[in-house]
């Protein structure tokens, strides 16, 4: 290995909810966020999310509240921020955590071709 590279991995476990809910406070700190979102539930209802996964989440919600016209982030977007992680690719239910790479589908690579049984 050429020198500067690192050569150990350092495994840290995932956030407890008190970790989660200390991150959600620091992604959330420089967005408007309306009183009817209960950070501590939100962190009750995503166990094994890291840092990043939830740094994404607040930002699929900004952009709700942006594409609805509010200037305060709701209830209602961060959870959809939510649907949209897992369903779009980040790592909870249904994502694999390709982001949606690979599942591309390519026509018109080469000649046409028959199959014939």
């Amino acid at each position: 290995m050429r020198p500067g590279r690192f050569d150990r991995k350092v495994r840290m476990p995932k956030p407890d909810t008190e970790g989660r809910y200390e991150i959600l406070k620091l992604h959330l700190r420089n967005k408007k966020l309306s009183p009817d979102v209960d950070l501590l539930q939100l962190a009750r209802d995503l166990p094994g999310l890291v840092g990043a996964d939830l740094a994404n989440i607040v930002n699929e919600a900004a952009m709700a509240a942006v594409r609805d016209g509010r200037e305060a982030i709701t209830e209602r977007d961060v959870y959809a921020g939510v649907d949209r992680f897992t369903q779009v690719g980040g790592r909870g239910a249904g994502g694999g955590g390709r982001g949606g790479k690979g599942r591309t589908s390519v026509g018109g690579v080469g000649p046409p071709t028959s199959v014939v049984a």
